[in-house]
């Protein structure tokens, strides 16, 4: 459900004050064999939804730029 609705997502967290350079990620099939992460900024949020499907969590914030310091595998 989220991905459908990235566009409204983006916006409001950009009309609210979030820097459309705030880094994000998209985790489609989090924890499983078939794991994919697509990452880049805000103001992408909706042209990287379209590059994933569901189930996938939206990640937005700093974290995001740790990802590779924290990989683990």
């Amino acid at each position: 459900m989220g991905l459908t609705q990235t566009a409204h997502i983006q916006q409001q967290l950009m009309r609210h004050g979030m820097r459309a350079d705030m880094p994000v990620a998209l985790v489609e099939n989090g924890t499983s064999t078939q794991q994919r992460v697509v990452t880049g900024t805000l103001e992408r949020l909706g042209e990287l939804a379209q590059q994933v499907e569901s189930p996938a969590l939206i990640i937005i914030g700093s974290v995001v730029s740790l990802r590779e310091q924290l990989r683990w595998f």
